[in-house]
């Protein structure tokens, strides 16, 4: 987090923030610009913004006073003194003699580094294949609530995707064709349907849009395929697989 987001932007809020912690860089022994890691310049910088700042500011909340210039200067050495902040911020916060009251007058809260545990993916992907010409293969996934993009699920930190090509036109999940044409088709066995481990062939990919380039001798024949969202550290939380997909590829 930079000084631009770390420094207040409500005028009365950065009034104080600039006047309570250029008393803190300027107080103790040492001072606490010495204490937390800043050099003279940065120091001397600071306190001069603070000097600037208790000058231009009274005169902006004066309404006798506040002019269209006073009101721009006043802007600008907010901004200004946002951007310089950033690296005196971040020598502060990396200071050993950093307190938690020195915390609270800079706006550097203690960051949790802690690992954040995620749980078991329960949301099923929907995926999508297309022959896009050349070989390629492209595999679309997305949550059921991303209706018109691809997308990732916050707990994934891939998609997983396992396939096969077949020379089959139906690749075994369309019906059998019927003897008789007037006879309406006749389900195959389920037991002939792929499943994800008749798949040999696997992908990861940390993306939600894959490509992937089959080659020209896979042109004309059949891919097969699911995708389920992947936890790479801890599998057992990986998702479930998706219906099975097919395509062609052109």
């Amino acid at each position: 987090m930079g000084g631009a987001h770390r420094v207040p932007t409500k005028d009365s809020i950065f009034d104080t923030y600039l006047r309570d912690t250029t008393v803190v860089l300027e107080t103790g022994t040492p001072t606490g610009a010495v204490r937390l890691g800043l050099n003279a310049a940065q120091s001397a910088q600071w306190i001069s913004y603070r000097d600037q700042w208790v000058i231009i500011y009274p005169q902006y909340t004066n309404s006798a006073t506040r002019t269209s210039t006073i009101t721009e200067a006043k802007n600008s050495l907010k901004a200004e003194f946002a951007l310089f902040a950033e690296n005196p911020l971040k020598l502060i916060e990396a200071s050993d003699n950093l307190t938690s009251d020195d915390r609270g007058t800079f706006r550097l809260p203690k960051r949790d580094r802690s690992p954040t545990s995620r749980g078991v993916i329960t949301d099923i992907p929907f995926g999508k294949l297309q022959g896009t010409g050349g070989g390629i293969l492209e595999v679309r996934v997305r949550r059921t609530n991303d209706a018109t993009r691809s997308s990732m699920h916050p707990l994934a930190d891939a998609v997983e995707f396992r396939y096969k090509i077949t020379d089959s036109s139906n690749g075994g999940q369309n019906p059998a064709p019927p003897t008789d044409p007037n006879m309406p088709p006749v389900p195959r066995d389920e037991s002939q349907v792929p499943t994800p481990n008749d798949c040999p062939l696997s992908v990861n990919s940390k993306k939600s849009l894959l490509r992937i380039n089959l080659g020209p001798s896979s042109q004309s024949k059949r891919v097969i395929g699911f995708v389920r969202w992947i936890n790479l550290s801890h599998p057992e939380n990986n998702s479930g697989w998706s219906d099975l997909m097919t395509t062609l590829i052109s």
